[in-house]
């Protein structure tokens, strides 16, 4: 079978990102999860979305997270 598109990771972004896909149109979305779906890395960070816990230092990456917490709501 041809995919339209393949996720890697079945966990909350990947699922997500799976989910965003099949609204914009793609019928054919796989999602690839070596275990149980959302028991790897989402179950790790419990869905974290403290920025300033993830880079103390500032830059570039704090920029990003703070930036994709902002847009969380949105999204939500």
């Amino acid at each position: 079978m041809a995919w339209d598109a393949v996720v890697i990771g079945g966990g909350v972004m990947g699922c997500a990102v799976a989910h965003r896909l099949a609204r914009r149109g793609l019928r054919r979305v796989a999602v690839l999860e070596r275990s149980i779906p959302g028991a790897e890395a989402s179950s790790a960070a419990g869905g974290i979305l403290g920025a300033q816990a993830e880079s103390a230092a500032g830059g570039a990456f704090l920029d990003l997270a703070l930036k994709s917490r902002a847009a969380w709501p949105a999204y939500a």
